[in-house]
């Protein structure tokens, strides 16, 4: 899949995302965002990731449905072959946030989900997600954060990944 054909997947599954979330009950959309960062997929060099997320409010308190779609591309030697290798990844996490003592200033989370996985070249395959993260309110309507990521399956991919989400109705 080209780069083009990545951000159109991306802005699209953004768009039908807080329009099922809007509509959903029981699940508002809350704030949505964009992420960049390190990825270190195995087996092959690290490299550049994007990413766009929705948070999707409480479900009970403490837990936030937090949905987001990420892509990363990387050229690697596969034995004699030097092949384009990317990854789309559709996640589905649940964030829970830690009750601090005190007037904290971060919220620091954990949590996880799962991933459905679009593999170029090579199957496309479902993971598990363990994520731990901070979220740093900046302003009434800006949050930025920054969220470490395991995608589990067959071959492991760390992230280190940085953002910033725009809070509605606050």
């Amino acid at each position: 899949m080209s780069r083009f054909g990545a951000v159109c997947l991306i802005i699209g599954f953004g768009v039908l995302l807080s329009d099922a979330a809007v509509q959903a009950q029981g699940v508002r959309l809350s704030g949505i965002g964009g992420r960049l960062g390190f990825v270190k997929p195995e087996n092959i060099d690290g490299t550049f990731g994007i990413g766009f997320h929705a948070d999707l409010g409480q479900i009970i308190p403490n837990l936030t449905l937090y949905p987001s779609i990420e892509y990363w591309e990387e050229n690697a030697d596969i034995g004699p072959f030097d092949v384009d290798v990317s990854q789309l990844a559709l996640n589905g996490d649940l964030r829970y946030y830690f009750p601090l003592a005190g007037d904290s200033k971060v919220d620091v989370f954990a949590g996880g989900g799962l991933a459905i996985l679009f593999n170029d070249p090579g199957d496309n395959d479902v993971g598990v997600n363990a994520i731990a993260g901070i979220d740093v309110p900046l302003s009434k309507s800006w949050v930025a954060g920054g969220e470490l990521r395991f995608v589990i399956n067959d071959d492991t991919v760390f992230k280190i990944m940085a953002g910033i989400t725009y809070i509605f109705g606050k």
